[in-house]
């Protein structure tokens, strides 16, 4: 009679040495994947600082265009408020005179009158091109901010382009006035003192847009130093969720290299001698 062939068990020996050889290859796998981890997060902080320079320089661009605008406007009024002193000069000399007015110094009165008339519109439309140029700039900047966490549109320069709409408004009625009153009067004399008494307030209207002009570029440089801070924040943020990322990485990895030690020594170990 011929005895059953035994089932047969593997040794303690082999066993250890595959979890050795399996533990030594989950190991190297996970250094590797850390190593390529690590260099891929690398790669994604740079792509998104190069991103984030991007767009600052193009909203700091975008709010700079209209500082030089303003100031082509600021210098067209300081030269209309020249104007404004020449007409009413003259017509205080008109309105005062005891001797009978001239025609040629009544006609000089209607050249200054009309020149004011004619040097304004190149103010408003200074003032139009530089308020179209602030507005594009400021919607961009808002499109562009829906995107960004942290950056908003600045809004003293919205408000300070209020208040210059309003003194732009006011410089209106006063010019406005002035004409009129050369229309309204019924002599020579009477136009030009009436003339006389608007000019002043043309005057003060110009100031103070000069005024709210100096503000806006105030404002906007303001503006700029403020996006370019929230910019400068965005960086470091993204700077430091990287070194989270990257020490969370080389954690595992440490953890993978112990694995790989432990797994090496576990196939080095001698095998239990056998009962």
């Amino acid at each position: 009679m011929t005895d059953d062939p035994q089932p047969t068990t593997p040794s303690v020996g082999t066993s250890r040495k595959a979890a050795s050889i399996g533990g030594q290859v989950v190991a190297v796998v996970g250094i590797g994947v850390c190593i390529v981890l690590a260099i891929v997060v690398l790669l994604a902080r740079g792509w998104a600082v190069d991103q984030v320079d991007s767009i600052a320089t193009s909203v700091d661009g975008a709010l700079a265009r209209g500082i030089p605008a303003l100031q082509a406007a600021d210098d067209r009024v300081t030269q209309m408020g020249s104007t404004v002193q020449e007409v009413s000069d003259a017509a205080t000399a008109v309105a005062t005179s005891e001797a009978v007015v001239a025609p040629a110094v009544a006609q000089a009165l209607s050249t200054r009158l009309s020149s004011l008339s004619e040097r304004y519109t190149p103010i408003r439309a200074a003032y139009a091109d530089a308020h179209s140029q602030l507005v594009s700039a400021l919607d961009r900047v808002q499109t562009i901010t829906r995107f960004l966490p942290g950056v908003t549109v600045p809004q003293a320069p919205i408000d300070a382009l209020s208040r210059v709409d309003e003194a732009i408004r006011a410089v209106d009625e006063r010019i406005t006035a002035v004409l009129e009153a050369n229309r309204a009067g019924t002599a020579i004399r009477e136009s030009a003192q009436r003339v006389a008494d608007a000019a002043p307030a043309v005057q003060t209207a110009l100031d103070n847009v000069s005024t709210r002009f100096t503000d806006a570029q105030a404002r906007l440089n303001e503006a700029r130093v403020d996006v370019t801070d929230r910019f400068d924040r965005i960086r470091t943020m993204i700077t430091i969720v990287t070194l989270l990322v990257l020490a969370l990485l080389v954690y595992i990895a440490a953890l993978h290299v112990v694995l790989l030690r432990f797994s090496g020594d576990l196939r080095q170990e001698p095998d239990a001698p056998a009962a």
